[in-house]
């Protein structure tokens, strides 16, 4: 476990040595036999799903003639949910993954908020970049990506971080100077990166959880939110003051997703059973979509959305198990709310948190596209399998076996 916990710090500062992320890739293969040889190994219904999915990937890249190397970041999902269910079943050890999520996050946060501050810090942060690319901006607005190539990647691995300081500040009652400066710094980069699909996301999640810890009243949780709200536009106003008169990063802001989910919807209506084929995406939205070319932003399309992207690239085959697989985890998510929201226990807790965790991601993939990207998927299904490792682990442990520890 210890050793997988470090494959995950290190997926985040590969200094991709011969290929992307190769040092780490040699590790996660590491991981694989470590866990084979050192505990009997189980396949959870979560795994199973994911592996057909990859089955509907392979037969897709067959019938359409695509891109067999997207087929390695197909598998590795599957593997790195396999690993994270056999060893994130425990209290003890999920604490030490949000501890090392928070850890990450902070490090990737602080790296981004030095790289907004000195932007020729980005030639450093190329280092750990699976491509070298120039500081991003757009329309003129310097977007915070620390050591990824996109402002949304660090957003979606910074979010959680979030919410896990939250749950430390506000249900555990850690209220030191340590956790409230960690809090405040995650929140500023993931204001700065200025991803709209992760910030919509987070204030959804925000809702339930305030709602929660207020025992849902209505109006004193929209309240809450109103200052959360307040305060993010706070600042983003004081960082880029001008950004609510550009008109151009506006109108990007609110079309490139309508653009990308049509061309999803098309490429999907003429490939209907097995999508258009892993790696094949960006050639046949330029096919489907021609007219849209003159107005969408991206030079390379990309499909904002993993369920929107799954269907146009695999099609019906790969989406139905995928879709199962997500359902599952939305009726877990609801359940866990249900059964522990009004329960203290440190178990009970540390589920509620993990369910909450899920919920945002779950939300921020419909509005982005990270499953063909190796770095998101290692943070994104170790979360998930946790998940649904410690919801089978609390189910089967009889309510007497549930220890109610006080919070701090």
């Amino acid at each position: 476990m210890a050793l997988f916990l470090f494959v995950l710090f290190f997926t985040y500062f590969d200094p991709n040595i011969i290929f992307s992320n190769s040092i780490t890739l040699v590790l996660l293969l590491i991981c694989c036999l470590w866990l084979c040889v050192s505990k009997k190994a189980y396949v959870s219904k979560g795994t199973f799903l994911l592996f057909l999915v990859f089955v509907a990937g392979c037969i897709s890249c067959v019938v359409n003639d695509g891109n067999i190397r997207e087929l390695v970041h197909m598998v590795l999902p599957v593997l790195i949910y396999w690993l994270a269910y056999n060893w994130f079943s425990s209290l003890e050890n999920v604490r030490k993954l949000t501890d090392q999520v928070v850890i990450i996050a902070s490090i990737l946060s602080v790296l981004g908020v030095v790289e907004f501050v000195v932007p020729s810090f980005s030639i450093f942060l190329d280092i750990f970049r699976t491509t070298s690319v120039p500081l991003y901006s757009e329309n003129g607005f310097v977007r915070i990506c620390s050591t990824f190539i996109n402002p949304i990647f660090l957003a979606m691995v910074v979010v959680p971080s979030v919410l896990i300081l939250q749950y430390k500040i506000f249900v555990e009652k850690k209220k030191n100077l340590r956790n409230i400066l960690l809090l405040v710094l995650n929140f500023t980069a993931v204001i700065l990166t200025m991803a709209t699909g992760a910030i919509l996301s987070f204030l959804m999640v925000e809702f339930v959880f305030v709602a929660i810890l207020n025992g849902f009243p209505l109006l004193k949780t929209v309240k809450i939110l109103v200052v959360f709200g307040v305060l993010a536009v706070g600042i983003l106003l004081i960082a880029v003051p001008e950004i609510l008169t550009d008109r151009d990063f506006l109108i990007t802001i609110l079309t490139e997703r309508v653009y990308a989910w049509t061309g999803c919807s098309r490429i999907f209506s003429n490939n209907v059973l097995f999508g258009c084929g892993p790696g094949l995406f960006d050639e046949s939205f330029r096919k489907y979509c021609a007219e849209f070319l003159p107005y969408y932003y991206f030079q390379s399309y990309n499909p904002h959305s993993d369920y929107f992207g799954l269907l146009a690239t695999i099609g019906l085959v790969g989406a139905l198990p995928f879709s199962i697989f997500v359902i599952d985890h939305v009726l877990r998510i609801l359940r866990n709310i249900k059964r522990y929201s009004a329960r203290h226990g440190e178990l009970e807790g540390i589920m509620l948190l993990l369910s909450l965790v899920v919920l945002y991601l779950t939300f921020h993939r419909a509005a982005d596209d990270f499953i063909f990207n190796f770095r998101q998927m290692m943070l994104i299904n170790t979360l998930f399998a946790a998940h649904e490792a410690m919801e089978k682990n609390m189910i089967q442990a009889a309510p007497r076996d549930i220890p109610e520890m006080k919070m701090s």
